[in-house]
Order: C-alpha cells, then structure tokens, then sequence
C-alpha cells in the first residue's frame, strides 16, 4: 500500500505545531526551524529548486514532530487495509467540520489487473494540536473503510431500496448510517481505542433515528449493535428495516462461522 500526503496538509501542520511549540518549553526547536525556514527566503537559486527545499524541509519536520509516525501507526492497527489497499491519501480539508475518509474504488474494465482501491482521508491542519482527537477520528473512519473491504463484512454501497417510498428509503438510509458508525465505535471501545464519551454522538444519533419505534425498540437496538461483534452489512440493514434482526441467534452463527 502506497501512502501519500498532501503536501499543503504537511507544511499547514508543521507551521501550526511548531507555533504551538514556541509557546511551549521548544523554544530551541523552534529557533532551528525559524533559521533554516529564513535561510530558504533567502536561496537565491531558481524557483523550481527552492520550492522542492520548502517541501523536504516541511517534510522532515512533519517526521521529526511525530505527525507522519501518528498516521502510520493508526493504519498499522487494521491490516485489512495494506491488504486490500493499493494507495491511502491524506489530503487537506478546510476545517475539522469538513474532514471525511472515503473508499475509492477503479475498475481496470477491457484488462486482467484487479480494481484499485484507494483510501482518501481529507484532515485539517488544526486536528494536528488535538492528537487524541484525531486520533480516535481515524481510527473511526478507518475502521469503516476496513469494513469494505472485508468480505466477511459484506458491504454493496447499494441498498436495493427501489421497492420503498422515497421517505422510506431516506430512513432506512439514515438509520444503516447511525446503525454502521455506532458499531465502530462500540468495537473501538471495545478494543481499548476509544472511550465510552465516544459513544454518547453515535448513541443520539442512533435514538433520533429510530425514535419511531419507541424506547424499547431503540433499547434492543442499542444492546444489539453494542455487543455484537460479527454484524454484517445486511444485519445492519435488516435492523435499519425493521428496528431488530429477524433471527436473533444469527450474530451467533456468524461468529461460529468466522472462527471456524
């Protein structure tokens, strides 16, 4: 798997930092990047050559700052993505509202090569001063994308919803997504990578969605997509549909299966 970073991410983050650093007990750390970044304004050679030093400079301090580490050490915790990856891209978003990650898929239609899949996470420079923060952000939003990815999982991005009325489908849409981020969190909590604050954004949206169908419903629910490891995307779907799994000991069955 092939990893790229936007360079403007980069060089907004190292600014950022290391002005957050000044403020700090880095003040010598600080003053060599300020020296070295000052000697670069003055290169007298042509621009071409003086716009690469900016960007290896960037880069050594996004390195040395422990940034680059922190992006590969969260993609390192689901190695369904260097399996089923060829490239993740970290790209600049304009704000913390605005980040996202995203799976892209490319057929290589009238060949023999495979589809080539892409991850695309867009972050913004700030999160870079909220390490926990963002932190927990990637490790939700690759968490999704692994599930993709994962045939076991078994995600189609269509829901085959023709048959509903259009405020059916729009239902059904926001529930599976409310159902789908509350289950990642859940298992990142279970597995120590988040905290149970984490849930209380998911477990609101998870209650207006489903308020319809009334506490216990939402209750059932809850419990459901809380404990259970081995959903897949048409349990979360018939859930989505009908407020619970049509056959309760089916999680089960899935599990058996998977360590089987």
């Amino acid at each position: 798997m092939h990893i790229e970073i936007d360079p403007q991410l980069i060089e907004e983050a190292v600014f950022l930092v290391m002005r957050d650093r000044e403020k700090g007990e880095d003040q010598a750390l600080y003053d060599g990047y300020r020296s070295r970044l000052d000697a670069l304004y003055e290169f007298s050679g042509d621009a071409h050559h003086r716009e690469v030093a900016f960007r290896d400079l960037y880069a050594e301090y996004f390195r040395s700052l422990g940034c680059e580490q922190l992006l590969n050490d969260v993609l390192d915790e689901y190695p369904l993505l260097a399996q089923g990856l060829d490239k993740a891209s970290f790209f600049k978003a304009a704000s913390p509202k605005q980040e996202s990650g995203d799976l892209f898929v490319r057929e290589d239609r009238g060949n023999d090569q495979a589809a080539r899949r892409a991850a695309v996470i867009r972050l913004s420079a700030q999160s870079f001063l909220q390490t926990e923060r963002l932190v927990h952000f990637l490790r939700h939003e690759l968490l999704h994308i692994a599930d993709m990815l994962d045939p076991a999982f078994g995600y189609r991005p269509d829901l085959e919803l023709a048959e509903e009325t259009l405020a059916r489908q729009n239902l059904i849409r926001d529930r599976y997504r409310a159902l789908w981020s509350f289950f990642v969190d859940a298992r990142l909590l279970r597995a120590d990578r988040s905290t149970a604050t984490s849930l209380s954004g998911g477990k609101r949206l998870l209650e207006k969605a489903f308020q319809s169908l009334g506490a216990e419903a939402i209750q059932r629910v809850l419990r459901t997509v809380s404990t259970e490891e081995a959903l897949t995307h048409t349990d979360l779907l018939v859930i989505a549909k009908t407020g619970s799994l049509s056959n309760e000991t089916e999680p089960t069955k899935i599990i058996q299966q998977t360590i089987g």
